[in-house]
């Protein structure tokens, strides 16, 4: 095996072909510093405060009305809204192959790195990092506009999507016209439907 490994790399060394990312991979690594564990949490919070609005219109029809949706969106679990920060890393993803040259794509993503490492906030960013951190953003804001489009056309059925009886039944999230009609959005919601 390593007989293999050492014949590939030198055979590559001989042809001068040096093994480098592939656009896919530079525009993922972009991705990732995006979505890094320094701001997932805000990604996951604009994400549900979104799925709220589109749940708001939802429960509206059943005469229900969201009073606190900031409360609301902190009692989403988390397993609802993490798929579409998934969805949203795919669709950056692709948006970058699409309006980024795979050269261009290679040195933004290098400039991404270089940003990601500069621990030190004292140092100021030259006019290139400026640039590098203009187009990824303005490729991210695009594609949380697509992801935006996305939640709304697939809003959850209220039937299925029982973490919403724990919301309902949480005093000061939202109001029903009466207890009634309250005890028994929640039975249908528990029971399926």
């Amino acid at each position: 095996m390593r007989l293999l490994v050492s014949l590939i790399i030198a055979v590559s060394l001989m042809f001068g072909q040096i093994v480098v990312a592939s656009p896919r991979d530079d525009a993922e690594n972009i991705a990732r510093f995006m979505i890094s564990e320094s701001n997932r949490a805000s990604n996951l919070q604009n994400i549900a405060s979104q799925y709220v609005l589109f749940l708001t219109r939802e429960l509206g029809k059943h005469s229900v009305r969201v009073v606190d949706s900031e409360r609301f969106a902190e009692m989403l679990p988390e397993n609802e809204i993490e798929p579409w920060l998934v969805r949203l890393q795919e669709i950056y993803v692709d948006r970058l192959l699409e309006i980024i040259e795979p050269a261009k794509l290679a040195q933004l993503a290098n400039g991404v790195r270089v940003l990601a490492e500069n621990t030190d906030p004292s140092q100021t960013a030259d006019g290139k990092d400026f640039g590098v951190a203009i187009i990824v953003s303005t490729a991210w804001v695009a594609s949380f506009s697509v992801l935006i489009q996305e939640i709304k056309q697939s809003p959850p059925n209220l039937y299925e999507a029982p973490y919403l009886a724990d919301i309902l039944e949480t005093d000061g999230i939202v109001q029903f016209p009466n207890r009634i009609w309250r005890k028994d959005l929640i039975a249908k919601i528990r029971g399926g439907g």
